[in-house]
């Protein structure tokens, strides 16, 4: 298989080329909005903190803390938060008997951010304790990758000759019964490649080769096998133990012993011109060597994380094979190519891999940590460092503390200073996990939409029109909230990652269509709402407080496409935001908005939209085969005369800005 759609980026990709060439869940409990300046909302909200200590320990602790930070500290609320803290460090003293260190991690870390650490222990002896249990288990990847960071290995020891290290890999071989195409009946079949990286028989591929393996909605046949070159008619089972759909990998078991299996390098150790071999199945073919070299790094091709450039050919049957470096070390992972563009091929470096290796040992679906945020990079500038400009929340989540605009430029205390710098630190995370985020809020509150909800959200997206959130006092103890929803939309990732389209715009002239009540919901104390809405003037005078000040946040579990829980959760209007890359105000009335700033780069950048074009939102809904959001619209737009005009517009459900 050269190209899934795994990638909304690579899938971008592919249209670029195709049209260039024809021209020529973990859920913490914040579903509910916390008003800190009312007494009855801050007694209801102790209540319902009190009864969260012995079942969410952990959700208890945040909410508790928030109390002592947002309110007056009574002696009601010490106790309180003493209470959840006493119970959270009794769940630390239970996972460390029972061993299960990931989860003693997760509490450990959550305790440190609070500034709370158990007696006795420490990060790294969370860590070799962890290793120790690998070692008895004999993940040998994991102790060998554990070593090399922290410094016990230098160098991975150099396989004998390129022959060796073919002995290594294997053809991943997916039986997935007849298919009938026109009454004629042929074998499903799909090919990859992969490697041993221990000698228990564990071997990487990637998660697009054996998707039907593991997939709920696929319905069919299906039974993974290996073969070996040194006996390529026999085929040997294999089980799929953990997968990760972000990142396009899995992790599989066989029940044979590798004479020669791979250690993990450092793509780190790599540069533009460095010489690398794949090696791989290409068509079937087992143990086909290539080589070539690394013609770019860090290509936003993926939901997550960054991917290698290379131009050692890559064909079908060669996708999960080993990107290796002159010392036999695996530097990357084959995961796609373009056909028409020869050359043109992908690697996720191995950093990737040993992320989420631990999780794909521990067996099923990995989960990735998020702050439920989407966001922009900032440059540095004299007020501040760089950072992230927090531009939106989903609505309900434990980030709505944070104020729009803010700038994050720390995390647990380690500088963070782009939003690639950021998610790097979060993807070390687990979800569930408590972490301190430190930046800067801004000097003025984004400015609201006027458009005011009718009844029960009619401007609803998917099943919720209005945004839960917390109104926090500010720095002199008075809400800060005007009681309206804010209305805006920011860069979409393909803004962020260099490539110019996300989606198709399909254009038909028309009438003015009837009403629509196009309104957003009406929410109060809606400065911590993390979705801003200011005019271009006002965003190129933008500026940070001077004090860094801390929030505190629980990480949720990633979902595999964010833009349709923003769907579900938010309104059309404010949906828009992390979609198609559009700041919107009201235009005077419930359905009618006025675009403020389009992002440089974005969809709506790319298909002609520009500030003071006027919209209506007629229609939205998730497309889950296309896996995007299709959005019809009523438009007037500078750049066309102001002919009314709909259009069907629609982008990819995920995008590399979320956080």
């Amino acid at each position: 298989m050269r190209l899934s759609r795994f990638s909304y980026n690579i899938s971008t990709l592919i249209v670029l080329l195709v049209t260039f060439s024809a021209c020529t869940s973990v859920t913490p409990s914040f579903s509910q909005s916390v008003n800190y300046t009312d007494g009855r909302s801050i007694t209801r909200e102790v209540e319902a903190v009190r009864g969260l200590i012995a079942e969410k320990p952990l959700d208890a602790l945040l909410r508790a803390k928030r109390l002592t930070l947002y309110t007056e500290r009574t002696d009601e609320i010490n106790t309180l938060y003493q209470d959840a803290q006493s119970a959270v460090e009794e769940l630390f003293f239970k996972a460390v008997e029972n061993g299960t260190w990931d989860e003693a991690l997760k509490i450990f870390r959550s305790l440190a951010a609070l500034g709370h650490t158990p007696t006795q222990w420490s990060e790294q002896k969370l860590i070799a304790a962890q290793r120790d249990k690998w070692k008895e288990k004999k993940f040998d990847a994991l102790i060998q990758d554990i070593a090399r960071l922290s410094g016990g290995v230098h160098d991975a020891p150099s396989l004998e000759t390129v022959r060796k290290m073919m002995k290594g890999t294997v053809t991943v071989w997916v039986d997935r019964g007849m298919t009938i195409e026109k009454g004629l009946g042929r074998a499903d079949r799909m090919i990859g490649s992969g490697f041993f990286i221990d000698a228990n028989g564990y071997l990487i591929t990637n998660y697009h080769v054996i998707q039907s393996e593991v997939d709920p909605e696929y319905e069919g046949f299906s039974r993974v096998y290996i073969k070996r070159a040194e006996n390529p008619t026999v085929r040997i089972p294999a089980k799929v133990v953990g997968w990760d759909t972000i990142f396009d990998l899995a992790l599989l078991k066989t029940e044979i012993n590798p004479e020669v299996y791979f250690q993990l390098g450092s793509s780190e150790d790599l540069n533009i011109g460095s010489r690398i071999y794949a090696i791989g199945s290409p068509a079937g073919l087992e143990q086909t060597l290539t080589s070539g070299i690394v013609s770019a790094q860090n290509r936003r091709l993926l939901s997550l994380g960054s991917v290698l450039q290379i131009d050692a050919p890559v064909n079908h049957g060669s996708s999960g094979g080993p990107i290796i470096d002159e010392a036999g070390r695996v530097q990357a992972i084959v995961f796609a190519g373009l056909e028409r563009n020869e050359g043109l091929n992908f690697a996720i470096p191995v950093e990737l891999l040993r992320l989420i290796l631990p999780q794909l040992y521990a067996g099923g679906e990995t989960v990735h940590a998020w702050m439920s945020c989407y966001g922009v990079s900032v440059k540095e500038s004299p007020q501040q460092t760089a950072g992230t400009e927090l531009v939106y929340a989903v609505p309900g989540s434990s980030a709505s503390v944070i104020p729009a605009g803010a700038v994050i430029t720390h995390l647990n205390g380690r500088a963070v200073p782009s939003l690639e710098a950021l998610q790097a630190e979060l993807m070390r995370l687990s979800a569930g996990t408590i972490v301190k985020v430190s930046g800067y809020a801004p000097l003025h509150t984004p400015s609201t939409n006027d458009a005011r909800s009718s009844g029960s959200g009619a401007d609803t997206a998917g099943t919720t029109g209005n945004a839960n959130v917390s109104t926090v006092p500010d720095a002199d103890n008075r809400a800060t909230g005007t009681g309206k929803v804010n209305v805006s939309t920011a860069p979409d990732a393909i803004g962020n990652s260099g490539n110019s389209a996300s989606g198709i715009a399909h254009i038909s002239t028309g009438n003015n269509p009837s009403d629509t009540n196009i309104s957003t919901g009406d929410t109060a104390g809606a400065t911590s709402d993390a979705a801003g809405n200011m005019g271009r003037a006002e965003r190129k005078e933008h500026r940070w407080e001077k004090t860094r000040q801390d929030w505190y946040v629980q990480l949720e579990a990633r979902p595999k496409q964010p833009a349709e829980q923003v769907y579900r959760k938010d309104s059309r209007a404010r949906a828009m935001l992390p979609v198609y890359g559009i700041y919107l105000e009201s235009a005077g009335g419930k359905k009618s908005f006025r675009i403020t700033e389009v992002i440089p780069g974005s969809y709506a950048d790319e298909t002609g939209f520009s500030a003071g074009d006027y919209l209506e939102i007629h229609k939205m809904e998730v497309q889950k085969a296309e896996e995007a959001l299709f959005t019809r619209i009523y438009t007037k737009r500078r750049k066309s005369a102001y002919i009314d005009t709909f259009i069907d517009i629609w982008a990819y459900l995920d995008n590399p800005s979320y956080f």
